[in-house]
């Protein structure tokens, strides 16, 4: 099986409808969570995430299968050869949610009537992002949120390996052997900042321990030069 997708475009603006397309994306995923055909942070439990240290997206990996459409648009005032995307919610309803980005028109056009292409499915991208961060204050590991522009992927499958557009973007394939490899490229950013920000912040700590040593130090030497004059001054009066 094979596998090229192609990222929708304009799912900033607002759709024909004059609906924005953000919020629209967002329902949409929830309605399919609520069916049970997507999962938050791919099953994680926020226990889970602190514990193995993980970070995720709200709903990227997953894919649903087919709900999406395309409709090619020849009255464009843009572009002659724009292409609608209009994705199904949960009900069967089809939304407007953008187009296919204009450099990729010629090589969706070829897709769309593929006989070669066995499945076509969705993956909603960015959204809620949830990352290990650190919380100074507690001393301890804290889960921080992040609200990402939400986008949405069209995976098409094939059966023959050799049926491929070589000009629609490919999926990188990640490494199965170890849980790091498991990671997309955001994940593995995310995680190789938070262990930078974690070393940061032990040398930060040591360098602390090492002044106040330090400054305890020259506190005792203080206090004794301040005390034994006292002392002396003390005899002194009442001898």
């Amino acid at each position: 099986m094979y596998d090229k997708f192609l990222r929708v475009a304009g799912v900033t603006m607002k759709n024909e409808s004059g609906e924005d397309i953000q919020t629209l994306l967002q329902k949409i995923a929830a309605g399919y969570k609520r069916a049970d055909q997507l999962e938050s942070w791919n099953g994680y439990s926020r226990k889970d995430m602190l514990e193995d240290g993980l970070s995720e997206t709200e709903y990227e990996g997953q894919e649903i299968l087919g709900m999406v459409e395309f409709v090619e648009e020849p009255e464009n005032p843009y572009d002659p050869n724009a292409i609608k995307v209009y994705l199904s919610d949960v009900d069967g309803k089809k939304h407007h949610v953008g187009y296919v980005k204009k450099d990729y028109t010629k090589q969706a056009q070829s897709l769309i009537g593929d006989e070669s292409v066995s499945r076509v499915t969705v993956e909603f991208t960015g959204g809620k992002s949830r990352a290990i961060g650190y919380d100074p204050i507690e001393d301890k590991d804290v889960l921080e949120d992040e609200e990402m522009t939400r986008g949405l992927a069209v995976h098409f499958h094939y059966n023959n390996q050799d049926s491929f557009t070589p000009e629609i973007d490919e999926p990188k394939i990640q490494p199965a052997d170890d849980a790091y490899g498991k990671l997309n490229d955001k994940q593995k950013a995310a995680h190789d900042k938070w262990i930078a920000r974690s070393k940061k912040m032990e040398e930060t700590g040591k360098g602390m321990q090492q002044v106040g040593g330090k400054m305890a130090g020259c506190g005792c030497l203080m206090t004794i030069f301040i005390t034994i004059p006292i002392i002396l001054i003390i005899i002194f009066l009442f001898l």
